[in-house]
C-alpha cells in the first residue's frame, strides 16, 4: 500500500503590516501584502497539481475567514499552535501524523517559484531516509519532512530561529540522533529586497502570479517571460452568482465580453468571467455557451457563491455582477481609473432600471443619493473591490441577506475608500414589475432600516423573495 503523503504549508493571514515586514521596509506595507498574497497563490497552485494531501496552517488564530479567502476553497486549514516557530512546526507535524499521514513535509509560503519536482524529490527521499530537508542560502531551510515512524520532535528545540545558524543547528541535532536526512537542492526564500531582486533577475516561469503582481506594481520594468505573455490572466475577475438564470446568462456573459474583451474595450484591460451556480442541478452553468468561462457549482446563498467565485479568481480586482444587470460600455475604463487612485479600495456604479416608466427614474435618483450619503452601495450596483482588500476583510459574511451591505460597512469601519461611478449599470425591472414598484421599494427600505436597527439577516430573509435589495 502506498504511503499517504501530506504537504503542510505555513501561512500568515493577509493583514497589512504583519506580513513580509522586512520586505515592507523597501516596498511599503500595501505592496508587501499584495506580493505576499501572490506568493501564497503560486505555492498553493503548485501544490494543487501534485498528488499529495495539502494542509494549510495559519496564524494568528481567529483569521480563518481571511485565510480561506486567500488560499481558496477545498483545502484543510488549521490554526498554528505554540508560542515559537519551532513549537508551531512540531505541533503541526504531530497533528498531521496523528491524522494517519505516513509521510509529511512542511514548507513556508515565501518560495513562490518552488517547482513540484522538489516536493516529489522530498517524498522520494523519505522512501530511503528517515527525514528530508532543503537548505536556504540565508542559513535556514525551506523544507523539512519526516516519516511518521521516524519523526523527531526534538529537531525543533533549542534552535535560534531567524538566524543564519538554523540549518547548521538542525543538522547537528540530526547527527546527535544518528539520523542522516535526504538533502534537497538549495533554494531561495524571499524575505528582503535583495531576495526579491534575485528572484526577479531569474525571471522564473513557474511563479506567474507573483511575476504578474510585481509587473503591476511597477517593480519589474523589463518584459515579462514568454509564458506570461502567452497566457496573461485578466486584471478583473467578474464573479456572477446565479440561480435559475439559464434564459439570460449568455446575454449577460456577452455584455461582459463586449466591454472587456471586444474591439471597443480599453487597452490593457481584460476580464475572466466566473459563473457560480447555487442550483444543485447546475441549470445555469449547463446553459453557458462560452468555453472560456469558469463554471463553478456552489452551495446556494449569494454570499457563499460569491466567496467561491472570489476564491477561484486570478484577477487583482473582483467585480460582483448580478446576471440581470448590464455594465456600461466604458466600465473597464471607469474601474481602472477608480483603482488607479491608491487611496481607493473599491467602488460601485449608479443604478438604472431597464424600464421607461417614470416611477423608476425616482427610484434611480433616490438610490444614487442614498448610496452617496451612506457611502454604502448595494449588490445590484456592481460592486468592485481590490482582491487584496477583499481577502483582508475575509470576504462576504455567510448570511442569507444583506451580505453586500455588511461587507461595505466593514470597509467603512476600516477606512477603506469607496468610489461611486456616475455611469450607471442597467438592471432588469422584472422584480419591480412582478411585485409592484411601490411595494418593492417600500419593502426594501423597511428591510434595510430593520437591518440597521439590529434585526438579524436570518429573520429579515423571510420577508424577502430573494437577497437583492
Amino acid at each position: 500500500m502506498a504511503a499517504q503523503t501530506s504537504v503542510i504549508v505555513f501561512v500568515k493571514a493577509p493583514i497589512q503590516g504583519t506580513v513580509k515586514t522586512r520586505l515592507a521596509r523597501s516596498l511599503g506595507d500595501d505592496a508587501a501584502l499584495a506580493v505576499y498574497q501572490h506568493f501564497v497563490a503560486d505555492v498553493v497552485n503548485m501544490l494543487r497539481i501534485t498528488d499529495h494531501d495539502l494542509r494549510v496552517y495559519f496564524t494568528p488564530s481567529g483569521t480563518e475567514s481571511s485565510v480561506r479567502a486567500m488560499v481558496g476553497e477545498g483545502l484543510a486549514i488549521f490554526p498554528q499552535q505554540g508560542s515559537t516557530l519551532g513549537e508551531k512546526m512540531r505541533n503541526a507535524l504531530t497533528e498531521t501524523f496523528q491524522a494517519g499521514i505516513s509521510q509529511a513535509v512542511l514548507i513556508g509560503s515565501d518560495i513562490p517559484d518552488l517547482p513540484p519536482d522538489i516536493i516529489n524529490e522530498a517524498f522520494a527521499g523519505l522512501d530511503k531516509a528517515p527525514a528530508a530537508t532543503g537548505p536556504s542560502p540565508d542559513g535556514g531551510y525551506y523544507l523539512i519532512g519526516f516519516n511518521a515512524d521516524s519523526f523527531l520532535p526534538d529537531i525543533f528545540s533549542n534552535i535560534e530561529w531567524g538566524t543564519e545558524t538554523v540549518f547548521s543547528q538542525t543538522m547537528e541535532c540530526f547527527q546527535k540522533n544518528s539520523i542522516k536526512p535526504h538533502i534537497l537542492p538549495m533554494w531561495d526564500d524571499i524575505d528582503t529586497a535583495g531576495d526579491l531582486k534575485r528572484f526577479t533577475d531569474s525571471n522564473p516561469d513557474n511563479a506567474p502570479q507573483t511575476l504578474r503582481c510585481l509587473h503591476q506594481l511597477g517593480l519589474i520594468n523589463d518584459n515579462p517571460p514568454d509564458s506570461l505573455k502567452q497566457n496573461k490572466p485578466p486584471q478583473v475577475s467578474v464573479v456572477m452568482p446565479v440561480m435559475h438564470e439559464a434564459p439570460s446568462i449568455n446575454r449577460a456573459i456577452d455584455n461582459v465580453k463586449s466591454i472587456f474583451c471586444g474591439s471597443q474595450s480599453t487597452p490593457g484591460t481584460g476580464a475572466e468571467i466566473i459563473v457560480v451556480d447555487g442550483d444543485p442541478e447546475n441549470s445555469t452553468i449547463n446553459a453557458v455557451a462560452s468555453h472560456d468561462v469558469k463554471k463553478i457549482q456552489s452551495p446556494p446563498g449569494r454570499a457563499v457563491q460569491m466567496n467561491h467565485g472570489a476564491a477561484a479568481a486570478s484577477g487583482d480586482c473582483l467585480l460582483f455582477l448580478h446576471a440581470d444587470t448590464a455594465l456600461p460600455q466604458d466600465a473597464g475604463q471607469h474601474i481602472a481609473n477608480a483603482l488607479g487612485d491608491s487611496r481607493v479600495s473599491g467602488g460601485a456604479f449608479d443604478l438604472a432600471i431597464d424600464s421607461p416608466r417614470p416611477v423608476f427614474r425616482m427610484i434611480e435618483k433616490s438610490a444614487s443619493i442614498r448610496s452617496r450619503l451612506t457611502r454604502i452601495p448595494y449588490g445590484d450596483q456592481a460592486i468592485f473591490i481590490k482582491r487584496a482588500v477583499f481577502n483582508e476583510l475575509g470576504g462576504f459574511k455567510d448570511i442569507p441577506i444583506m451580505e453586500d451591505v455588511e461587507l461595505m460597512q466593514r470597509m467603512k469601519r476600516q477606512k477603506h475608500r469607496i468610489k461611486f461611478i456616475a455611469a450607471p449599470v442597467r438592471t432588469s425591472a422584472r422584480r419591480w414589475d412582478q411585485e409592484g414598484a411601490l411595494y418593492c421599494s417600500v419593502r426594501n427600505t423597511c428591510l434595510i432600516t430593520l437591518y440597521y436597527l439590529g434585526v438579524s439577516p436570518e429573520k429579515l430573509k423571510q420577508y424577502s423573495l430573494d437577497s437583492k435589495k
